[in-house]
């Protein structure tokens, strides 16, 4: 019989052995470069210059001479009325499902009931071609009347 010595059984305790010790080397503490933290610093490349010599300061209600009324949450745009359009028919659903569409038209605001009712309306509105919607679709048509036909 012959017996190879030193052999038998060296490959998986070698291997065991090399995935402890790396193991174990990871488990280490993080060493690091011994500096400083580093630091960022932004700077404007510009200068801005002030529109006004006095400083704006606070009225007795708060808000700033000039700035938005704090009772409106959400100041409409300034931006002028487009097109008029009067259409008539049935508004359709579109993609999304709060979107209301009336032949190429995207319907915004008016009586949500009475417009996705199904009923043959008469709609009255101006376009606002700088008006963003998440429907993505149609004309944005910013509807100031609706009426029912028949």
């Amino acid at each position: 019989m012959r017996v190879r010595a030193g052999v038998r059984g060296v490959g998986p305790a070698a291997a065991l052995t090399c995935l402890v010790a790396f193991a174990l080397v990871g488990c280490g503490s993080e060493q690091g470069s011994g500096g400083a933290t580093p630091t960022v610093t932004i700077s404007p490349t510009t200068t801005p210059t002030p529109t006004s010599s006095a400083p704006a300061t606070p009225s007795a209600t708060g808000t700033i001479p000039g700035g938005p009324d704090p009772s409106d949450p959400v100041p409409l745009p300034t931006v002028s009325k487009g097109t008029t359009v009067t259409l008539t028919g049935i508004p359709e659903r579109g993609v999304e499902a709060s979107c209301l569409l009336l032949d190429k038209y995207l319907l915004i605001g008016g009586d949500r009931a009475l417009l996705g009712s199904g009923a043959k309306v008469t709609v009255t509105g101006h376009t606002e071609p700088d008006l963003m919607s998440f429907c993505q679709q149609g004309i944005y048509l910013v509807v100031d009347t609706v009426t029912k036909v028949g």
